[in-house]
């Protein structure tokens, strides 16, 4: 059966329609049906075209000022492994028309495992879609070796060999001669044994001795030097 022309117009309206995928509440035999009734039916159905709120339009349009958003400094420095607290860096994310936003603000994370520099970018966007950014610097820094102690070097102090008691008295024996023995680094002595061997010596002796330390003009040890009475 032919159509009108305006049953075609009515037609028409109706693929446009679902071509721009809006919703509709009447399908084309209420059209026809519709058709029937005159005007009123065609008014009904621009009537029930979906409309978009006047309020959002509105918003849409007046709304084209960004947030800020601010951070507490622009650049830190942690060691290798630390954690990093992202959200103490947000000092504050405002919005002249949606008002606090810091608990919406995006960011993302970075591999502390890594020596290196890097940067992290805070994200806040409003309710109109505008959207602001900030970027925190990011230095991962190798962690220090703790620092040896240097090592404490101990001097022994001259030890003086006293005379054994108990012993059977004998007839006095001729004075020995004073003899004098040197115990020298650049003979393989060394700070660990020098003192111990002058003391064997002074003992196997069986005379009155001292050991006493050598240092050069310096002052650092060159040895140590033997004295039996």
């Amino acid at each position: 059966m032919e159509l009108s022309e305006r049953e075609q117009e009515i037609l028409k309206l109706y693929r446009a329609d679902k071509k721009r995928k809006r919703k509709k509440r009447i399908t084309l035999i209420m059209l026809l049906l519709l058709l029937s009734i005159g005007g009123y039916g065609v008014y009904q159905y621009v009537q029930s075209m979906p409309t978009v709120p006047k309020e959002k339009i509105e918003e849409k349009l007046t709304d084209t000022v960004k947030p800020n958003i601010t951070l507490t400094t622009e650049k830190i420095e942690i060691f290798k492994g630390e954690d990093i607290a992202y959200e103490k860096y947000i000092k504050e994310a405002m919005d002249d028309k949606d008002g606090d936003l810091s608990g919406k603000v995006n960011f993302n994370k970075i591999d502390a495992n890594e020596v290196g520099e890097y940067e992290v970018y805070y994200r806040v966007k409003d309710k109109a879609g505008n959207e602001s950014s900030a970027t925190l610097k990011v230095i991962v820094k190798e962690k220090e070796k703790p620092k040896e102690k240097p090592k404490e070097e101990v001097v022994e102090q001259p030890v003086q060999q006293a005379p054994q008691q108990g012993q059977q008295q004998t007839p006095p024996p001729q004075p020995a001669p004073p003899v004098t023995k040197y115990f020298m680094f650049t003979d393989g002595y060394t700070m660990d044994n020098v003192t111990s061997a002058c003391q064997n010596e002074l003992v196997a002796s069986g005379r009155a001795g001292v050991c006493t330390p050598i240092q050069d003009a310096s002052g650092v040890y060159t040895g140590m030097r033997l004295d039996l009475y």
